[in-house]
């Protein structure tokens, strides 16, 4: 059995086409090692919504599964979400999330976490870990409409206080494989003792239940060489930068998705000052930023666009 609640945590990233220098071995972070127990398949060292299910009620949301449909090796995760219809209940919404860990949430199916705020609150999983790895590595294809959403997130912790995290929000339309890069933001130099990491799809307002996230070849890089997406950067422009008043504008007139991007802000000991979520399209013509009242210095912007992670240095003068 796999015991306590998930926890979904999400992120900045790039689509990655760098190599790693090293790695920091993920158990059956390939997704190629899966185990039946109660009628559920699930990949080893991983809890999966089905689980979850079944351990509570007799439900079958076969929301993960077993794919052919790999990045590498023979098999990858496939996560749908699913709406179950339940007798004197009614329909309930599942969202299907992967969660590593080897301990199954004792949770209501009808209350899975769908954000990191979710799993930080609720941490659940985990297994034993004690590096301190730059970021969070994995391949990813999305089928369905550009409005499915699904969330990815890394939560590293010590005597239960989170020293490291990062998150994204995935959407649909990704018919191909692509990699993406999530750089973990640290608020303290100790030694993790925990390491929770989940991915969930099904997360918008109406998901389909023929859409489906793939997910594979997950790794936790040590030391990161990376290619920039150079047209990603040359659509953002910010300005004035420095800023005398804490005052920053976001445009991107070609790529209205970029200025308008959900993003966090952090401070130069990692720290996230600030957190919004996506603009409306028609503030891609300058999107204020404000950060009165923070201390001169430099701040690291985020924007986890559609296109992958973009970061910013803010200088505050």
């Amino acid at each position: 059995m796999k015991a306590s609640l998930l926890s979904l945590l999400v992120l900045s990233g790039l689509w990655w086409s760098g190599t790693a220098a090293a790695q920091s071995t993920l158990a059956n972070g390939t997704f190629e090692a899966w185990v039946t127990a109660s009628n559920v398949e699930a990949p080893t060292q991983w809890i999966t919504s089905d689980e979850i299910g079944a351990a509570i009620l007799p439900l079958a949301i076969n929301g993960v599964s077993k794919s052919t449909e790999a990045h590498a090796g023979q098999f990858a995760a496939r996560l749908m979400f699913k709406s179950l219809s339940i007798p004197l209940v009614g329909t309930i919404p599942v969202p299907a999330v992967l969660l590593l860990g080897t301990e199954t949430p004792l949770i209501n199916p009808n209350n899975l976490p769908r954000t990191q705020e979710d799993i930080l609150r609720l941490r659940p999983g985990g297994i034993p870990f004690t590096a301190r790895p730059t970021s969070m590595q994995f391949w990813f294809k999305y089928t369905g409409a550009s409005t499915e959403t699904g969330q990815v997130g890394l939560v590293l912790s010590k005597s239960g206080q989170i020293i490291g995290q990062t998150s994204i929000q995935l959407t649909g339309g990704v018919p191909d494989y692509r990699q993406i890069n999530l750089p973990i933001t640290y608020t303290a130099t100790t030694a993790p003792d925990t390491l929770r990491i989940f991915f969930v799809a099904g997360t918008g307002a109406t998901p389909s239940p023929t859409a489906a996230l793939f997910v594979d070849d997950v790794t936790l890089p040590l030391t990161v060489t990376a290619n920039r997406n150079p047209q990603l950067d040359a659509a953002l422009v910010v300005y004035p930068n420095p800023s005398s008043n804490g005052d920053f504008s976001l445009a991107s007139l070609q790529k209205p998705g970029v200025a308008t991007a959900p993003f966090t802000i952090s401070d130069a000991a990692g720290r996230i000052v600030q957190r919004q979520g996506a603009a409306p399209i028609s503030a891609a013509n300058g999107r204020l930023i404000s950060l009165r009242g923070q201390p001169a210095g430099v701040y690291l912007l985020r924007l986890s666009t559609p296109e992958g992670t973009l970061t910013r240095k803010l200088l505050i003068q």
